[in-house]
């Protein structure tokens, strides 16, 4: 989708895959903020549930791997959003979450 249309979203959540992302969590955590950080410069409005929650998990001893507590955060930011783009990294087909 053309960075015009998604401009025109007020907020798009960023999907991206994470437990079973092929290069492991950091590269996962990585690869999300990267692409999170290009549609922030391109003045698009997103949430990135893996920037975010990765990070929670590291400074608050969070078990990222709490499919249950991460699901009811999730589900509260898609409902708030406007869009949804899946960032199709690697094995995004894999992940439970996103297909």
């Amino acid at each position: 989708m053309p960075l015009a249309l998604l401009r025109k979203y007020r907020c798009i959540y960023l999907a991206s895959p994470y437990s079973l992302y092929r290069g492991g969590p950091e590269l996962a955590f990585a690869e999300a903020c990267e692409l999170g950080g290009e549609l922030v410069a391109e003045g698009i409005k997103i949430f990135s549930p893996i920037a975010q929650n990765h990070a929670f998990c590291e400074h608050a001893d969070l078990d990222p791997l709490d499919h249950e507590l991460w699901l009811e955060q999730d589900e509260f930011f898609m409902a708030a959003c406007d869009a949804l783009v899946v960032a199709q990294f690697a094995g995004w087909e894999d992940s439970v979450v996103i297909a």
